[in-house]
Parts: structure tokens; sequence; C-alpha cells
């Protein structure tokens, strides 16, 4: 149909000029397509802030007339960030493309490289275009995600390291766990920091370990505690392996980020 200026309605896809962005530490790769798929332009910037200003500037060459400017950003939340948040304050639209989608986009392909992931993303922009939600990069949002990311990765590490304490030290003290009633109280980690394998007790009687359990359990462990790790190991008879020093360094060190 046209209209009473016999000329045809323009259909809202075809009012923006779509820009898919492939965002890593150190680049952006920016490629430009019209409503059609057919590839405008591409443009590569650095990922300082500075390059941002720099940017607008070069687009605007491949800015299709009468169109306006909609970027979708596969990453908004890492590397992607700072750009997004760059384009939304100058009011830009931005839209946050699923990477799933743009893997689905991309296919069997073998050699990807930046600018066809860049032009897959402006692909699905254009295709899925009222589904996509507008970015949104506030500074709480992101605070709080990184926070919630850190302390998942603490958690993670500390979970490594202790399991890693557990195998080292069963290695030297076969029956441990008779020792302390768990592995990380503060009286486990300081006896096996001063005696990470059973050589290191060769020559410390029962008075002079029950002193040390004293001190490094506030008073809570005894000489009974003593005599029951120095029968368990003398019954046990664990030998210095070869290169002891390094695994008793290990110990010492697993201790030491636990601390």
């Amino acid at each position: 149909m046209i209209n009473s200026n016999n000329t045809y309605p323009i259909h809202p896809r075809m009012t923006r000029t779509y820009a898919g962005v492939d965002s890593h530490r150190d680049t952006h790769t920016i490629v430009f397509l019209n409503c059609f798929h057919e590839v405008l332009g591409e443009v590569t910037i650095g990922s300082a802030p500075s390059e941002f200003p720099k940017f607008i500037k070069r687009a605007k060459k491949h800015l299709q007339p009468n169109t306006t400017f909609a970027f979708g950003f596969e990453d908004v939340s890492a590397y992607g960030r700072a750009f997004v948040k760059f384009l939304v304050e100058k009011g830009y639209l931005v839209k946050h493309v699923d990477a799933s989608k743009v893997a689905t986009e991309r296919g069997q392909v073998l050699h990807k490289t930046d600018s066809f992931d860049a032009e897959c993303c402006a692909r699905v922009l254009i295709n899925q275009f009222d589904k996509l939600p507008n970015a949104n990069p506030q500074d709480k949002y992101w605070i709080l995600t990184s926070l919630v990311t850190r302390r998942n990765f603490i958690v993670k590490i500390n979970v490594m390291a202790k399991n890693s304490l557990h195998s080292a030290i069963a290695e030297s003290y076969p029956h441990y766990k008779k020792f302390f009633s768990r592995l990380t109280t503060d009286s486990a980690l300081a006896f096996y920091e001063a005696y990470p394998s059973p050589h290191h007790l060769d020559n410390v009687e029962v008075e002079e370990l029950t002193t040390f359990l004293h001190a490094a359990s506030k008073g809570r462990l005894s000489a009974t505690k003593a005599e029951l790790i120095l029968t368990t190991i003398k019954r046990d008879q664990v030998a210095q392996v070869e290169h002891q020093e390094t695994k008793d360094f290990t110990v010492r060190s697993l201790i030491r980020y636990m601390n």
C-alpha cells in the first residue's frame, strides 16, 4: 500500500542502522548492518574510554540516511560494560544480545573471528529486536555482581585448598582425623604448620608438645592429646620420603593461605 503522498510506508526495522559489538579486554570490534543484513562497514577501537568519543565520529560514516543507531552487545557486564555505559549515557539505544543466540547464529563456522562474531550479534539484533532487553549498566548492580562473584571465587579456592591440605596431611599422618575434630581449627592448623610431617616430632617429648598444644588451643588441649598424637605416629611409623622438605613446604603454604 502507498500513502497519500504516493510513497510507501517505512517499516520500523528500516529506521535503524544496526551495530553488533564483539568486546574483548583490549579491543571492541563493531560491524554495521542495514535491516537487510547487508554489511555497511566495520570499526575496531581500543577498550580505553578515551577511544569512545572517537568511535562516534567513525561510526557516523556508516549511518544510513534517515536512521538512528541500535547497538547490540553480547557482553554488557565485563569487557563491554564501559562502552555500553558510554553509549547509553550519550542517548543511544543499546540491547543485550544473549551469547547463546549469537552462538546459534554463528552456527558451525570453524574459523570464527571478532568481525564475524560482531556481525552475528548484529543479525540477532535485527531479527529479535523487540525481544531483546535494553542494556542497563547500573553501577550498584555491577558492584553487587562483582562482590558475589568474588565471594564465590574465594569460597571455591578455599574448598580446593582445604581438600589439598587433607590430601597432603593424610600422606604423613594416616590417622590425622584422630588428632583434632576438624582440620581447620586454630589448634589443628598451628600443629600442622609446626609439624607438617612426623619426623619434626622425632625429639619432641610429651611435655613440650603439651605446652605447644595448650598455647595453640588457648588452654583447651592437654597432655592427653599430646600423648595420643605421639603414640599414634610412633605406631604408624611413617618414614620420610624423597623431597620431604617440598611436601612440608606445601603443607605450610596451604595453611598460611587458609589463615
